[in-house]
């Protein structure tokens, strides 16, 4: 297994580039994992103890209960190849970056992505790529509701997909793409119907960069079966069994589902979210008693 502290510099390393690139619901999940990671006792602090004191209460009540047997990790999962974190590019447009994603931060999609319009480091064109998409989102909840209203039907669409697909493929052709890019191009297929290339790039990007929660979501929508999950080609990383675990659950394999989070809580021990997985998958295995406790300990934190 790896080292805690191993996954507290991956973690906290990925919280940042996420972040920069305006991937907040992936940073926040990595956060919430952060957090979910036992700190050393020699550093504990208020601040530090705060989120864990609950989940402790969890930990106890469990600790001498017959647990499921645990499956051993795939060979080298213990000692996995080393994932370097992809170094930043150079300060070159960085005013205008910034000024792009305050644009984001905003909502004002188009004119982040009008600003970036000339910029072509990668993590540019990824922000100028993800500001279209999501400005195109935009317009099509607006047109939906003014065709239909908010619970009706339409056949608004998302008008920047065709452009933004013959882009990112252009740059995928050349090697021009990195794993953000490839997340987003991933996107790109899966609306416009490309189920087969979107699970393709989205391995590609989550064997690149395993950080990113988000790729590991839209990926596990495409997973239906248990044969597709099967086939896919994915590296060993220690966020493979977060996917596993939820994919699992998905395709209703609580107990495959359950032995993953077993299995991380050997690192995330306070980690809600495990223990929130880890209830659901007991109540459907028909274990209320334990799911009871469970939730109004997550109640309490």
């Amino acid at each position: 297994m790896v080292s805690k502290e191993s996954c507290r510099n991956e973690i906290r390393a990925a919280i940042r580039q996420l972040s920069d690139r305006c991937l907040y619901s992936a940073a926040k999940w990595a956060g919430e994992q952060l957090v979910g990671i036992e700190q050393d006792s020699s550093n504990f602090t208020p601040s530090n103890t705060r989120f864990q004191r609950g989940s402790s209460s969890i930990r106890r009540r469990f600790s001498t209960n017959e647990s499921i047997s645990t499956p051993q990790p795939s060979v080298g999962f213990s000692q996995p190849p080393a994932t370097p974190l992809p170094q930043e590019d150079e300060v070159i447009d960085g005013d205008l970056y910034l000024l792009a994603k305050s644009y984001f931060d905003c909502r004002e999609y188009r004119r982040a992505s009008h600003v970036l319009r000339d910029q072509m480091s990668k993590k540019s064109v990824f922000l100028r790529c993800y500001a279209l998409y999501l400005a195109g989102e935009k317009r099509k909840e607006e047109e939906m509701v003014g065709l239909e209203g908010p619970l009706g039907k339409s056949d608004a669409i998302n008008r920047e997909l065709v452009s933004l697909e013959r882009e990112l493929s252009a740059l995928k052709r050349t090697g021009a793409i990195d794993s953000f890019g490839l997340y987003l191009y991933g996107v790109v297929l899966k609306e416009k119907g490309n189920e087969s290339l979107a699970r393709a790039s989205l391995v590609e990007s989550v064997n690149s960069y395993p950080w990113n929660w988000s790729a590991w979501s839209e990926l596990q929508s495409l997973c239906t079966s248990i044969e597709i999950l099967n086939s896919l080609n994915l590296n060993n990383h220690w966020m493979k069994e977060f996917f596993l675990g939820s994919a699992y659950q998905e395709l209703r394999m609580h107990s495959e589902s359950l032995a993953k989070y077993e299995y991380l809580q050997g690192i995330f021990s306070f980690s809600n979210y495990i223990q929130a997985q880890t209830a659901k998958a007991q109540y459907s295995l028909r274990e209320f008693d334990q799911v009871e406790i469970m939730f109004e300990d997550l109640l309490r934190n």
